[in-house]
């Protein structure tokens, strides 16, 4: 329920609303095991071979939400790297091109690092490719894409072998790299961590989507034969799961589904991630100033445009030291006036940012929760269970982290927060693709 220090018809109508984004503890038990459920059932669950430490110096291909990361990666074996980075820009138009087009600008990508470090292009190294959206993987070194998110729509793409694709470009472009390993991020996360500090039982993405890995045994794997070995990574692609079941009766909403981009698909995504939470908190503030509930009923342009307010600065919203802080994050982001924005402004914008981040933290517990139950650590565990994380929620929000603990708290039980060790891999996936390169080519 929302405070009760707003005017009448403003505090009904943020009670309805407060009402639609409550999730109970019982819902949440219920989704989780929705998601175990999930897992059994569709085939997302897309094995990964686990790899060992090795030592030497890779190229690596990071495909983000909207840069490019090319760079090499040296390690030394001692839990130590160095690595020499690129970033690149990928311009909307190059998120919405034809395969040629997208991996030819990422072959050259590869070309401009090498030649900008004084490396020819006959270097002949191998790369490892970190590619963030769901993959259908045949081996380390290959996969069919099986669908984009983060607002990429790149055609002629789907149900084809991204390594094969980048491949091709990279030998149109003169380029002598082999591609020897396709790793997601999650996967990445996971390595890097066993890596450079502890192994974790599971990694987990938070960030413009969601996704999660964890590390099971071969013989549970039924997609594969139990010669594959003793232990596996396996990606879940948990953020890419379109099942309403999974969030009805509880939570779904069919309006806010229409209203988002990419209707019909990654319902729980959409509720979760950094791509869609300022968005979804935007659609509530004009929904306000319709009625006449919020800046005085008018609405700026900035208002009205599709994903003009992020979750960066819905958080910062959320986090600011009082109330002059937010307002300037206000006006700044949704261009209104500072003697526009009163105090009540104010409240009824933080108080919609605090209830869509709890939503989201409260439901990002679920898929976690849920694997830890299944490998057995949801009962009995007196020892910490360490977890890999990266993702934007865990940079931009300050209370993510600890709202994310209470959820599986919620689900596990009380106290389990205290046993949940996170281990923030900041942009370090890279190390994990350097791990998968070595280790495709030792075992070739």
């Amino acid at each position: 329920m929302a405070p009760s220090n707003f005017p009448p018809p403003t505090q009904k109508e943020l009670d309805r609303i407060a009402q639609l984004f409550e999730v109970s503890d019982e819902q949440l038990v219920q989704i989780t095991q929705a998601f175990g459920q999930a897992f059994n059932k569709v085939p997302l669950g897309l094995p990964t071979y686990r790899m060992v430490a090795r030592q030497g110096t890779a190229l690596t291909l990071d495909v983000g939400w909207n840069t490019v990361r090319v760079g090499t990666v040296t390690l030394n074996g001692k839990r130590s790297f160095t690595t020499v980075p690129k970033i690149v820009e990928i311009s909307k138009e190059m998120m919405k091109t034809d395969a040629a087009t997208f991996f030819g600008f990422l072959a050259n990508c590869v070309r401009g690092f090498l030649q900008e470090n004084g490396m020819q292009t006959n270097s002949g190294l191998c790369l490892g490719f970190i590619f963030a959206f769901g993959t259908e993987k045949a081996s380390l070194a290959h996969g069919k894409l099986l669908s984009w998110s983060k607002g990429y729509s790149i055609t002629g793409t789907v149900g084809q072998d991204v390594v094969e694709l980048l491949q091709t470009a990279l030998d149109k472009a003169k380029v002598d790299v082999k591609c020897t390993a396709l790793i997601n991020d999650t996967v990445a996360t996971l390595l890097a961590q066993s890596y450079l500090q502890v192994p974790c039982v599971m990694s987990a993405i938070y960030g413009v989507g969601t996704n999660g890995c964890y590390v099971d045994k071969g013989t549970s794997i039924t997609k594969l034969s139990q010669s594959q070995g003793t232990s596996m990574m396996i990606n879940t692609e948990w953020g890419a799961f379109n099942e309403r079941a999974l969030l009805r009766p509880t939570i779904y909403d069919d309006q806010m589904d229409k209203d988002l981009a990419n209707p019909g698909r990654a319902f729980f995504q959409k509720m979760t991630c950094w791509y869609y939470l300022g968005e979804i908190s935007r659609q509530i503030f004009l929904s306000l100033v319709n009625q006449s509930l919020l800046f005085n009923g008018v609405a700026t342009d900035l208002l009205n445009k599709q994903h003009s307010l992020s979750s960066f600065h819905l958080f910062q919203i959320e986090d600011a030291s009082d109330d002059n802080a937010a307002k300037t994050v206000i006006c700044d982001r949704l261009g209104y006036s500072p003697d526009s924005v009163s105090v009540l402004d104010i409240e009824i914008v933080r108080f919609v940012a605090t209830m869509v981040a709890v939503r989201s933290a409260k439901l990002s517990a679920c898929p976690i929760a849920s694997l830890l139950t299944h490998l057995g650590y949801a009962t009995g565990i007196a020892s910490k269970v360490p977890v890999a994380v990266d993702g934007e929620l865990f940079i931009g929000s300050v209370q993510f982290e600890t709202r994310l603990k209470q959820g599986v708290a919620a689900i596990l039980g009380s106290g389990f927060d205290k046993k949940l060790e996170f281990h923030h891999v900041q942009g370090k996936g890279f190390v994990g693709a350097a791990l998968a390169t070595f280790q495709a080519t030792n075992t070739k």
